[in-house]
Formats: C-alpha cells, sequence, structure tokens
C-alpha cells in the first residue's frame, strides 16, 4: 500500500470512529486500487516501467503522472505537460518474414522507464504534488463504503433508486449490491479517467 490517504484523514473525512484501525488500512488500500484501476492510471508516487502506445506526435503518455524524470528510453526526450515525446517512430523493425507471409507490423510502442505520480494527500515533495483532494476524499469515502458493506437483500432487478429514512441513493444505472464505484462516484472521478488506453499496454509496474 503507499498510504496516499492515511488513516487519520479517513476519519476526520468520514467521521468513522469505530472501526478495526486495520480493517481501514486494508479497506484503503482496496479503495486506492480501485480508483487506479478505474481511472487507468496510477497515482502514487514512484519509478515505473510500461509498454506504451507511440502517438503520431512521437509522444507517449505515463499512466503515472505528474512526471519527473524518465530513465529509459536513454537519450533524446522531452516531457510535455502528461506526455512524453521520445522521437518519431520508425515502423521497422517488423515481424519476421512479413515480406514472404501476410504478417503485418505491430503498433508503434515502447518499452519506458520513468518517475511520476503524486505524494500522499497534503504532502509535496520538491515537484510532486500531494494528492488532489477530490481523489483523495474518494478514496476515503470508497474506504468507508468497504468497511461498512450496504444490505439490500431481495433487491428487485433493474432497480435505480433505494432510500433508508432520509438517506438514499439513485443513479441512471440499475443498483448493483456490492459495487465499489458507483454511478456518482465515477462522475467524481471522471476528470482523471486517462483516456485511449489500449488493450496490449501493460499496466505501470515498479521499475
Amino acid at each position: 500500500m503507499s498510504g496516499l490517504v492515511d488513516g487519520g484523514l479517513y476519519v476526520r473525512w468520514t467521521g468513522d470512529t469505530t472501526s478495526n484501525p486495520s480493517d481501514v488500512t486494508a479497506a484503503l488500500a482496496d479503495a486506492e486500487a480501485a480508483v487506479d484501476e478505474h481511472c487507468h492510471r496510477t497515482f502514487a508516487y514512484g519509478s515505473y516501467t510500461e509498454t506504451l502506445y507511440i502517438y503520431p506526435d512521437g509522444k507517449v503518455y505515463p499512466s503515472a503522472t505528474p512526471l519527473v524524470a524518465v530513465t529509459n528510453p536513454a537519450g533524446q526526450w522531452s516531457i510535455q505537460g502528461a506526455g512524453v515525446w521520445i522521437g518519431w517512430w520508425d515502423p521497422y523493425p517488423i515481424l519476421a518474414n512479413t515480406y514472404s507471409s501476410a504478417q503485418g507490423g505491430y503498433p508503434p510502442q515502447t518499452t519506458i522507464t520513468y518517475t511520476g505520480g503524486y505524494q500522499a494527500y497534503g504532502i509535496t515533495t520538491g515537484p510532486t504534488p500531494g494528492l488532489p483532494v477530490k481523489v483523495a476524499r474518494a478514496i476515503a469515502q470508497l474506504a468507508w463504503k468497504s468497511v461498512h458493506p450496504i444490505q439490500l437483500p431481495n433487491l428487485p432487478g433493474n432497480v435505480n433508486s433505494v432510500h433508508v429514512g432520509d438517506v438514499g441513493y439513485s443513479g441512471t444505472k440499475p443498483l448493483t449490491v456490492g459495487e465499489l464505484i458507483d454511478d456518482a462516484m465515477a462522475q467524481t472521478l471522471s476528470g482523471f479517467v486517462r483516456r485511449d488506453v489500449r488493450a496490449w499496454q501493460t499496466n505501470a509496474k515498479p521499475a
């Protein structure tokens, strides 16, 4: 667990003072992983290696941003916002026997090792900022939801609204019991979702 949101922030933002601290720690880790997966990115600061698509302008877009440095490929590169310019892509080498068969080349791609991501919420080290408050609070809310699962026995199919007293939830899609990220949370995180991720791209792995 990277600890982007700690137990103290969880208590302050959720008001939950009775849950077992070890349960909260595990729930925060699960919530952070869920947010990473939903947003197709890695929020925690670190050094990562991943295989990325090279766009026609010669740039790749790593999943752990903001970017700090690139160590591979060595040589000429330039961090430009959320992207890294690594040079124009040469479509060669292509797969073996391309000229003697129907096989084609592979998508423009490269493996890159870099440092990027956010520090824990409220911490800024050098050029690396702390996690945005909207994402930090989302992680705390998801952790609370994980520690306090909603029990909705015998829920009819295709229901998209449920209320217990003054507390309720309504969404555009049918409710799914146990679903961590619902419509409201997806809307909260929508501005942080990384777009155009290709299925063959690898997830960021610690370098």
